[in-house]
């Protein structure tokens, strides 16, 4: 019995080639020539930045701590972030953020939520230099470096946060790289990218209305099995409650 593999993939140009052929353009016997190969790989790399919009891919999701500075409210998170543990990119979500008490140590450190505030939220917040142990936070993702925003702003307390987020998906920068995506993805990028290739080419109708519908099923497909299995659970949001209403 041959051994078994769990490790199939296929790099860019493989993918784009594969692309090409679904709605009828060039084949083995007439390879895409250098510039199509150019316009496609630059054409997949826009429909990867635009999906990463659409879910929250569980691969993406990472952790990211720092220990707070007294008195210093905003941190970056991205390359330009001055900030130990922050530098790696800039984060596009930050669904979820603990703090973990410096003290008592011990091999098992104490960690408490935050609270995650919208921009209004942060907003009416009341001095938000005011020194404490931080509850709650606000991300502002921005375009280079994101902005965190701490309330209250850290006391002396060398405490640590630890940030839940969603990283970018990596570019695919060169024709033998491969995908920054799960293998049971590589599918619907085939057909995703063929669908966006569809007008810049001459495809006959029929044809295209295949890719269109394909390409929109196995996208949805992904969609749908790429999801924490966990139930979840609602409970109301008592912020606010037992305050005067004079």
């Amino acid at each position: 019995m041959p051994a078994q593999t769990y490790t199939f993939s296929i790099n860019q140009q493989t993918l784009i080639q594969a692309a090409f052929r679904l709605i009828g353009q060039f084949n083995d016997d007439t390879p895409p020539p250098p510039t199509d190969l150019a316009n496609a790989a630059q054409a997949l790399n826009l429909m990867i930045k635009y999906w990463m919009s659409k879910n929250y891919p569980l691969w993406c999701v990472t952790d990211l701590s720092f220990t707070v500075v007294q008195g210093q409210v905003q941190y970056l998170i991205g390359p330009g972030s001055p900030t130990p543990g922050l530098q790696a990119y800039r984060v596009l979500r930050i669904p979820m953020a603990r703090l973990q008490y410096a003290t008592p140590a011990s091999n098992f450190p104490l960690q408490v939520p935050l609270i995650q505030l919208s921009r209004q939220e942060y907003d009416m917040m009341g001095q938000k230099t005011d020194q404490g142990t931080p509850n709650s936070y606000y991300y502002d993702p921005q375009l280079n470096n994101g902005v965190l925003s701490l309330y209250l702003a850290p006391d002396a307390n060398p405490n640590i946060v630890i940030l839940t987020c969603q990283r970018p998906i990596a570019d695919v920068i060169n024709s033998t790289a491969s995908f920054d995506f799960p293998i049971e993805w590589l599918n619907a990028l085939k057909w995703g990218l063929a669908e966006q290739l569809l007008p810049e080419y001459f495809v006959p109708e029929s044809v295209a209305a295949r890719v269109e519908r394909n390409a929109n099923r196995y996208l949805e497909d992904m969609l749908n099995w790429d999801q924490e299995e966990a139930s979840t659970f609602f409970t109301p949001d008592r912020r606010g409650q037992g305050r005067s209403s004079y």
